[in-house]
């Protein structure tokens, strides 16, 4: 799902961004190239949507992934979502170029 980010208030990404959340490989899966082409084909729709930036987070334990976001060029910052019980670091790239 690829959709227009409306962040709230102090949220640390500059807008206009696109978003994409809830992509995944079965871990027996894993190491074949197949996460990337998620991240080509996520942010290749972002784009197509007009946009040159995207925004997601996932939760602050998530070490691997998040490891695996840095080397993609993707972390801003940390937040806490009201819904949740644990803090978040938020990602985000510029589609162009270079990380935010």
């Amino acid at each position: 799902m690829v959709a227009p980010f409306l962040a709230p208030a102090g949220y640390p990404v500059r807008r206009p961004a696109g978003s994409f959340w809830q992509l995944a490989v079965d871990p027996s899966c894993r190491g074949h190239g197949l996460g990337h082409h998620l991240m080509e084909l996520a942010e290749g729709r972002v784009r197509a949507r007009g946009l040159s930036q995207v925004v997601i987070d996932t939760s602050a334990e998530a070490d691997d992934l998040v490891s695996w976001y840095r080397r993609r060029g993707y972390p801003i910052g940390a937040w806490r979502w009201a819904v949740t019980n644990y803090d978040s670091i938020v990602l985000g790239k510029d589609l162009g170029s270079s990380p935010l």
